[in-house]
């Protein structure tokens, strides 16, 4: 006769099965965890991704078109070149750059308010 050692199936008891259930949920809620932070990871740098694509796009239309929009200082003259018109003038580079109609309110002449004694 001799002793010896073999693989076979062995149900669990009920003290195995519990102790087995409260792995099952720790392992399952760390899960939930990382696959949470994942989404977090990902999102964020889908959104950092989407910033340096708008931030590429608004870089190659300004070399496409070789122009951008900006406030830039203007001088308005009233009645110029013709009564009714106003011509509007760069102030950094004196360009003309409008001939435009008067609005109504500009057609209105300014009241002169008496000095205050």
């Amino acid at each position: 006769m001799k002793k010896s050692k073999r693989h076979l199936r062995c149900k669990f008891n009920n003290e195995e099965l519990l102790v087995i259930g409260k792995e099952l949920a720790e392992s399952n809620g760390r899960l939930a965890a990382l696959e949470d932070d994942k989404a977090r990871v990902v999102s964020d740098y889908a959104a950092k991704i989407k910033a340096e694509e708008a931030q590429i796009s608004i870089a190659a239309s300004k070399i496409s078109t070789g122009y951008e929009f900006r406030d830039v200082p203007v001088t308005i003259t009233m009645h110029t070149p013709e009564p009714g018109k106003k011509t509007v003038v760069r102030d950094d580079t004196d360009e003309k750059v409008a001939v435009e109609e008067m609005t109504a309110d500009e057609l209105q002449p300014e009241l002169i308010e008496p000095p205050t004694k």
